[in-house]
């Protein structure tokens, strides 16, 4: 608060609000330098021309000091606390041209981590549109969904506002492919008119993944995410007789996110 008091004192001064502009006694003073004009009155309507008032001026002093109390807020009580939650816009980019880009918002939750190594672990869920070609012209069946349950080892570095986390995490992922009814119609015309389901076993997967938190001040933070999931399910459709056809899916993906967060507890 002391920076605030100094800045309204100066604008307690209504002379410096004149029409003129200029020191009391209505002339401004000699310069030191030589070939300058002797004490002469200024122009008049210095700041009046710009419609500026004490109130204006008043105004940017409030909105300058709001700015100087957001930015110096202290960062390490955002770091420090124990839940943060807020909202983030992602971007998973498949390696595979069997999955479709896919983008949205949400939602975002940072916990603490210490300094230097700390466990980790990752879960979620994700889905894409899934094509395939059964009768050689490819189209959209389904949506294929990613549920990894990950678990590693995390190691981050701090410096002021910056946290830096490298993180390995490895485990299962459990995949699903839900068809569309385009899907079905297209399973019907390759195997018969026999209903076919859908099955997919839990498969390995590993993340690497990189995060990094900018502490605005003591409530907000912002944050980045860039990760790369390798997973290679199985997909079989299944008929009353057996098995009539298997899939291998590289569901491999870059996954890119940014987002915002406040401290809730």
């Amino acid at each position: 608060m002391p920076l605030m008091c100094r800045l309204a004192a100066r604008g307690e001064r209504p002379a410096a609000f004149d029409g003129r502009c200029i020191p009391r006694r209505g002339v401004a003073p000699r310069s030191h330098i030589p070939d300058m004009l002797a004490r002469r009155a200024l122009p008049r309507g210095r700041l009046a021309r710009f419609g500026a008032t004490r109130a204006f001026h008043h105004g940017l002093l409030a909105i300058f000091a709001s700015l100087v109390w957001v930015v110096a807020a202290p960062a390490g009580a955002q770091t420090d606390s124990l839940v943060s939650v807020g909202v983030d816009y992602g971007v998973d980019f498949p390696r595979s041209d069997v999955l479709e880009r896919t983008k949205g918002f949400g939602v975002s939750v940072r916990l603490p981590r210490p300094e230097a190594w700390s466990a980790a672990w990752d879960f979620g869920s994700m889905s894409s549109d899934f094509v395939h070609a059964f009768t050689g012209v490819a189209s959209n069946i389904g949506s294929l969904k990613v549920r990894p349950v990950l678990g590693g080892v995390a190691y981050t570095w701090k410096a002021r506002r910056l946290e830096a986390t490298a993180i390995v995490t490895a485990g299962v992922s459990f995949v699903s492919l839900d068809l569309s009814d385009r899907g079905r119609e297209r399973v019907r015309a390759a195997f018969g008119p026999n209903e076919a389901s859908v099955e997919s076993d839990p498969v390995f997967a590993v993340q690497p993944k990189l995060t990094l938190w900018y502490d605005i001040n003591g409530r907000f933070g912002l944050g980045g995410t860039a990760g790369y999931l390798r997973t290679r399910p199985q997909i079989a459709f299944v008929t009353t007789p057996a098995t009539v056809d298997e899939i291998h899916v590289n569901a491999d993906m870059v996954r890119l996110s940014a987002g915002i967060v406040v401290k809730v507890y």
